[in-house]
């Protein structure tokens, strides 16, 4: 695969675009089939008007199926992603590596923090393959089952 491209068609391969709000039933599905506790919908659509945060969906063909999705805030100076995630059946390729890539480089925050599950080995070998490193645990961080969240941490160099 190549990497990121835009709608504007400058590059081969899946598209990354701003979320839209006709965006939302199919990004609260992938939500819904990759998380315990997915965000509701309402907050999804109400992350559409935050000046903070920045809302993207992945699609293979402009206007086609969106396949993954991404939500974070850039504030103080920091990016700090919420949620990545890829429909199940389209797993495996490179689509969350795409999102997350595509949110750190259009983004001018110098440190990027997220929290991960400490079972989701697949989610932790990405980040670590992107250069984030473990800054600290969060003990009992998940609702759900009370799992721990490693919170990982990429620093980016000054432009």
């Amino acid at each position: 695969m190549k990497g990121p491209a835009t709608l504007d068609g400058l590059a081969e391969g899946p598209l990354v675009s701003t979320m839209l709000e006709r965006d939302l039933d199919e990004v609260h599905a992938i939500a819904a089939s990759c998380f315990p506790r997915p965000w509701p919908r309402t907050a999804l659509a109400n992350e559409l008007s935050l000046p903070c945060a920045i809302l993207r969906v992945l699609r293979a063909e402009a206007g086609g199926t969106v396949y993954a999705f991404a939500t974070a805030w850039h504030f103080a100076g920091e990016l700090h992603i919420h949620n990545i995630a890829t429909l199940p059946e389209a797993r495996r390729r490179g689509y969350a590596t795409t999102l997350t890539r595509a949110l750190i480089d259009r983004n001018r925050a110098q440190i990027v923090l997220l929290e991960v599950r400490i079972s989701n080995e697949a989610a932790q070998r990405m980040y670590r393959g992107l250069g984030f490193r473990v800054r600290g645990l969060r003990r009992g961080y998940y609702a759900d089952n009370g799992e721990h969240a490693l919170q990982l941490e990429l620093r980016r160099r000054s432009r």
